[in-house]
């Protein structure tokens, strides 16, 4: 990651149906590859289905919640609208459990 740059394109539109992304890698030898990114796996034109959306929301919470706790955030979170308030679920996301 230290390699890695992140930077602003003014090219881009920033209207969320018509954003794309560049990624641009440079070679020691002096050669230069750029792919653009249109219609990334769930952006509004590509969405992901549930079941795939549940999977990245479960890797990427196990880096600091336990399982339990995922499913429970999972469940808490698909029942907001109802929830009567967010303490339950702010105290869970709100300390790190996973070394």
């Amino acid at each position: 990651m230290c390699k890695v740059r992140i930077k602003a394109n003014p090219d881009i539109p920033t209207g969320i149906p018509d954003t794309w992304a560049v990624a641009r890698v440079g070679l020691g030898d002096g050669r230069e590859f750029s792919e653009q990114c249109r219609h990334y796996r769930g952006s509004i034109a590509n969405p992901m289905s549930r079941d795939e959306h549940l999977h990245k929301v479960r890797a990427c919470a196990r880096r600091s919640l336990q399982p339990a706790d995922i499913e429970r955030v999972i469940g808490l979170v698909e029942t907001l609208e109802t929830l009567p308030d967010l303490r339950q679920l702010m105290g869970i996301l709100g300390h790190k459990s996973v070394p």
